[in-house]
């Protein structure tokens, strides 16, 4: 990394250099010689090789941030991969229980007893997120419940807070990588 900020230096003063050395050959700034047409052939190469250097600065430059961000984007995703495995999963119980619930009134007492250990499933792994200190918010009441038909029950629009969750897991999800 410390290579690329060398190269850019090195480009960017040998531009300086050639700038100054024909500012002391003609005695006359560049722009003065280009408007009186005292500008020979080698001065002009030597000005038009300063484009292609001030390119080649820039793109090495931009080559050293961008390989920089990359790195670090790769230093969280692999030092958080196991809370954001966690998350995604909870993140997908979530909205399959939302949409099970959707028809809460149709469907059966069998049915819906068999949604309870998804809850439970998502109540535990919202509770090791929160100790984790991964979630910056403690679980809705939603799911500090201690049964399915309890949260159900204590819980105005359900609806709600179930999205209000999983904005919450979203948002905490896209701050690993701020």
């Amino acid at each position: 990394m410390r290579r690329y900020s060398a190269v850019i230096c090195c480009l960017f003063l040998l531009s300086l250099i050639v700038l100054a050395g024909f500012a002391q050959a003609t005695g006359r700034s560049i722009t003065c010689a280009i408007h009186t047409g005292e500008l020979g052939g080698y001065d002009v190469v030597a000005i038009i090789a300063l484009f292609p250097a001030f390119a080649s600065a820039f793109a090495a430059w931009k080559s050293y941030r961008i390989t920089e961000q990359s790195q670090q984007f790769q230093k969280k995703l692999a030092k958080n991969q196991n809370y954001l495995n966690k998350m995604t999963s909870i993140l997908t119980k979530m909205e399959s229980l939302k949409s099970l619930l959707n028809n809460i009134h149709k469907i059966s007492d069998g049915e819906f007893n068999s949604l309870e250990p998804l809850y439970i499933d998502i109540k535990s792994e919202l509770q090791a997120l929160a100790t984790s200190k991964i979630m910056k918010e403690n679980p809705s009441s939603f799911f500090i419940a201690s049964s399915l038909g309890e949260a159900l029950f204590k819980a105005t629009n359900f609806r709600d807070e179930i999205n209000l969750e999983i904005c919450q897991i979203e948002r905490d999800f896209n701050e690993i990588f701020t």
